[in-house]
């Protein structure tokens, strides 16, 4: 059996059109009979390496600019998240040991009072509980000033 043929290759002069069927008659042709039109061809063929070069180039910098712009934006949200949480934090914090010293000193308070109580007990066993808190209350008004 007879194999079919292949397409075979087409390589056309693109200065007169005529087809060859490699690269190299091409090009020896171009040489031959377009000698002027070879430079400018060539130099041509580095402007579009070139050209793609640059894009290539100018891409992969616009990527890295952005990539850069990307991670800044990131650390710097991921900065104020941290700060405000830490802001937060310590409001929290503040809140809370003012709360605890408060209740501290209440507990203080009234542990003073208990005990002045329990004194004037001591001291005078016949008093009513009256009596005992007008005495309280006045030694409490001393304290304080």
């Amino acid at each position: 059996m007879k194999q079919p043929l292949q397409d075979p290759e087409i390589h056309i002069c693109q200065f007169c059109n005529k087809v060859f069927t490699t690269s190299e008659n091409l090009d020896a042709h171009i040489s031959r009979r377009h000698p002027e039109k070879e430079n400018l061809m060539s130099s041509m063929n580095q402007n579009e390496l070139l050209t793609s070069r640059d894009k290539q180039l100018l891409s992969e910098k616009k990527m890295k600019e952005e990539k850069e712009h990307f991670s800044s934006v990131v650390i710097d949200e991921l900065k104020k998240f941290f700060t405000e949480s830490h802001e937060q934090q310590a409001k929290r914090f503040e809140s809370e040991l003012h709360t605890i010293k408060r209740a501290q000193t209440v507990s203080l308070e009234e542990s003073q009072g208990e005990i002045t109580k329990l004194r004037v007990l001591q001291e005078q066993p016949k008093m009513t509980t009256q009596e005992i808190e007008k005495v309280v209350e006045e030694q409490s008004q001393k304290q304080l000033q």
